[in-house]
């Protein structure tokens, strides 16, 4: 049985430019233990898929179709009863250490407010199973750490922060939403080994723009573009042969690849074009492809791709 099964999801958000469609009839369905990566450009609706998974977007979206968690309709449910499942059943590592760390609490404060709040611990308590997570998160003397505040460490040291958090109540799904953005390469491939380490025996859905950070940590890959799936499948085999021109651009434009950038821009979500909405930066664009709009099919027994020149 999935863990989390997301059918049919559209995300808008209200403006004052009209109607922006972030995440455009999105199908997910994770079991338990495995790890999904949703890559894509910024923008693609990536990250406004997490936070609708959490109940987190700002007043002026809306959400249609169904995310189901363990049985709960995670859209019906009231605020109540998504307090009791986020920090317990669903630990996030949110975006932007600097930003998502309350700059007046303690990290110590910080770390076990989830704990003492889901499980009823008492304050040693929770304090003895932080340091002991926080040591183990490669934080150098934690105990002195836990009364120290955000801006005295470092940005690698606050992402392992961030994870301690997500983790400290031990979750059975984990959202980790650009963990490795902004950092230099050897914290990058630091966090990467930790939450590789951390998040076995989890299941685990990472966000992310970095396709090696995807292929390091997840065995399944989801990449989107204007809202939508464009493909899916095992991480190996989509990254290794793409079927998508999307995905294609994307590998190309890794430093490995010679940094070939993807020409052009995504279109504006206010407005799409009836056709592909890849159809303008495409290098195997036809004509049928600015006006008929591909469906997601399956092509094999595991992968899905959203192209009428697939083959």
């Amino acid at each position: 049985m999935a863990i989390l099964e997301i059918s049919n999801l559209r995300v808008r958000f209200m403006s004052q430019s009209g109607i922006i469609h972030a995440v455009d009839s999105v199908d997910l369905s994770m079991e338990s233990g495995e790890s999904w990566a949703l890559v894509g450009e910024s923008g693609c609706g990536k990250s406004v898929l997490g936070m609708a998974i959490m109940r987190l977007l700002p007043s002026n979206a809306t959400i249609d179709g169904n995310i189901r968690f363990q049985q709960t309709d995670l859209r019906e449910a009231d605020e109540h009863k998504m307090q009791s499942i986020r920090g317990k059943e669903i630990g996030m590592i949110p975006q932007n250490s600097a930003m998502a760390l309350n700059p007046v609490m303690t990290i110590g404060r910080q770390v076990t407010e989830s704990l003492i709040l889901h499980q009823g611990v008492s304050n040693h308590a929770a304090e003895v199973t932080a340091i002991s997570l926080l040591e183990s998160l490669g934080i150098q003397n934690p105990e002195r750490a836990m009364v120290r505040y955000p801006h005295e460490f470092s940005g690698g040291m606050r992402e392992r922060i961030l994870i301690a958090m997500s983790l400290i109540c031990n979750p059975i799904l984990l959202i980790a939403d650009e963990p490795t953005a902004g950092l230099d390469i050897l914290i990058r491939n630091q966090t990467l080994e930790l939450l590789k380490e951390q998040s076995q025996g989890k299941t685990l859905l990472l966000i992310t723009h970095d396709l090696g950070c995807a292929h390091a940590l997840c065995s399944q890959i989801i990449v989107m573009y204007a809202g939508e799936i464009v493909e899916s499948g095992p991480t190996s085999e989509v990254l290794s042969y793409p079927k998508h021109p999307y995905t294609l651009g994307l590998l190309a434009s890794l430093p490995s690849a010679g940094l070939h950038p993807i020409p052009g821009l995504s279109p504006s979500p206010t407005n799409f074009p009836p056709g592909c909405r890849f159809c303008e930066r495409c290098q195997s664009v036809v004509e049928i492809c600015y006006t008929k709009h591909p469906l997601l099919r399956m092509i094999d027994d595991s992968r899905q791709v959203r192209c009428l020149r697939h083959d």
